[in-house]
């Protein structure tokens, strides 16, 4: 299977995923969380302002997400 077919088929069997981002002043902060997208690989997820992901997206809108189906994983960062 080719790195696409398994992107592919994580985010197609997986609804939870782990997204860290950072506070404004560094601190790291990883969540898991639930997720959907729209096939053009675009993930989607809601928060709310008391959790810590969202003012750190908020300061700071880089983030890394990963998705793992053992035996594989996908990181994808923005």
């Amino acid at each position: 299977m080719d790195a696409s077919a398994i992107f592919q088929t994580l985010l197609r069997e997986n609804r939870l995923c782990v997204v860290a981002t950072a506070s404004k002043d560094g601190k790291p902060e990883a969540a898991t969380i639930e997720f959907a997208h729209d096939g053009q690989h675009n993930l989607f997820f809601e928060t709310f302002p008391q959790y810590r992901k969202y003012p750190n997206l908020k300061s700071n809108p880089r983030a890394s997400v990963v998705i793992t189906q053992e035996p594989h994983t996908v990181q994808m960062d923005v």
